[in-house]
């Protein structure tokens, strides 16, 4: 006796695929999340172009403190030495010298350091340092100023 099963193939093609509705939910939520990740990105790219321009600085600022280091050095001995530095650099972070002011072609970042005595604090470093006030400007898309605070060994 032979026993038949009545249209089992039938029934798996009916079961195998997706409903529209199953389909059209399956849509909307792999929309809203691509909606969701395409709406941080401004977000993501001006952060990483912020945290680009800290890095920059601050080898910038480190290039500062080394250039007014070895222009103290070459002061000759008992000269004053000058409160006020300004220095420029190009995208690059090299040295731009004689520079005028930032709309000089090649000068992308402008540094105005100020120098100042140590005051206000309850331990003494001595008078052989000196507060460095680091104001870089630069163009990012805007005209942007960041502010780097330091110190600087005045033993020269």
């Amino acid at each position: 006796m032979k026993t038949r099963v009545p249209s089992l193939g039938r029934r798996l093609l009916r079961l195998a695929g997706f409903s529209l509705p199953e389909v059209t939910l399956a849509v909307g939520v792999a929309s809203v999340a691509l909606m969701s990740v395409v709406g941080l990105l401004p977000i993501l790219l001006s952060s990483d172009q912020e945290n680009g321009a800290n890095t920059t600085l601050t080898t910038l600022a480190s290039q500062t403190l080394a250039r007014i280091s070895a222009d103290w050095a070459e002061l000759p001995s008992g000269a004053a030495k000058p409160d006020e530095y300004q220095y420029y650099f190009s995208q690059d972070g090299e040295f731009v010298n004689n520079a005028g002011s930032l709309m000089d072609a090649k000068v992308v970042y402008h540094c105005l350091a100020r120098l100042e005595p140590v005051t206000g604090i309850s331990a003494n470093p001595g008078n052989h340092v000196r507060m460095v006030r680091l104001e870089f400007t630069y163009n990012s898309p805007a005209r942007t100023t960041k502010i780097i605070q330091a110190s600087l060994n005045d033993d020269l």
